[in-house]
């Protein structure tokens, strides 16, 4: 099953020894795929581990040295890690996992239903869908950076510009439109354009 031509790297956070062995065998049986698993065995060590390796996907454990998996999340998203992180958990508690996906969780799986079939599927989904977000923030940046050059063409200009929705209600107006028409933008934004010229 495809995922990277690279191996993809995969940092474990969590407190015990086993589990690291658990996912190094289930790791090393997904067929067409390398990994670098990393092992962090506490909160610290795992946002440094963020910080420092930039994973391709985290694994946290939800019960990880008495500190919340949770909070891990948290942390790490506010470290500004784009990693999709994955929580592994001795149970499968519906609450727990409804606010970890609210958290930005990528998954949320149980430790003892855990297969190397789900564990490549959950990786790989989780790999596939932090890549579309960051294309569409890519994509919202580049529109931000356009509606902004041309806001600032229309406010140069000093011939009047008046932007209109498909409705024909006003939802733009430049200097050039205020000194013609005697009236400020947040005058006459939402009303109809035949206000200008009836």
């Amino acid at each position: 099953m495809y995922m990277a031509q690279h191996p993809v790297r995969v940092l474990l956070i969590d407190d015990q020894e086993s589990d690291y062995l658990l996912m190094r065998s289930l790791l090393s049986s997904i067929p067409n795929q390398a990994f670098h698993l990393e092992w962090a065995s506490s909160h610290e060590a795992g946002l440094e581990a963020i910080r420092r390796a930039a994973p391709d996907v985290c694994v946290v454990d939800c019960g990880i040295d008495a500190s919340d998996g949770l909070e891990l999340l948290k942390n790490a998203c506010e470290a500004g890690s784009k990693a999709p992180v994955i929580l592994l958990t001795g149970t499968s508690d519906f609450q727990l996992n409804g606010e970890a996906i609210g958290l930005g969780a990528a998954d949320f799986l149980v430790k003892d239903q855990l297969t190397a079939a789900l564990l490549e599927r959950s990786m790989r989904y989780a790999m596939a869908h932090a890549r579309t977000l960051d294309e569409l923030r890519r994509q919202q940046d580049e529109l931000r950076a356009s509606e902004l050059r041309f806001r600032s063409v229309v406010q140069s200009a000093s011939d009047a510009i008046i932007l209109a929705d498909d409705s024909a209600r006003i939802i733009g107006w430049n200097r050039g439109a205020e000194a013609i028409f005697g009236y400020g933008e947040d005058e006459v934004l939402g009303f109809p354009i035949e206000l200008l010229m009836p």
